[in-house]
């Protein structure tokens, strides 16, 4: 990721390493689960990708959000599931 302040204030282009986002916390409230996490580069995309059986390939699970993190590198997300829904799993994809 390009940091672009830099790039603003002193003309010299830099490189943000990226972090290594994590899911911290899921709870449920009023029938929807709800992420948070951190680790994140400020402002950075990320999607949250579900599955009902760990052993499918990644390419194979479906993108059930998008967001990006806050300035401070973290996230919240509430994710409403579908009546009838399962046990899923959930990974947390940042490009």
């Amino acid at each position: 990721i390009w940091d672009t302040n830099s790039l603003l204030a002193t003309g010299v282009l830099a490189v943000v390493p990226a972090g290594s986002p994590v899911i911290g916390g899921i709870s449920i409230s009023a029938g929807n689960l709800v992420l948070n996490g951190s680790g994140g580069v400020a402002f950075a995309p990320f999607y949250v990708l579900a599955s009902t059986n760990l052993t499918v390939p990644l390419t194979n699970w479906i993108p059930v959000a998008t967001n990006q993190f806050d300035v401070n590198g973290k996230f919240n997300l509430t994710i409403t599931p579908a009546p009838g829904d399962g046990q899923n799993f959930y990974l947390l994809r940042y490009p």
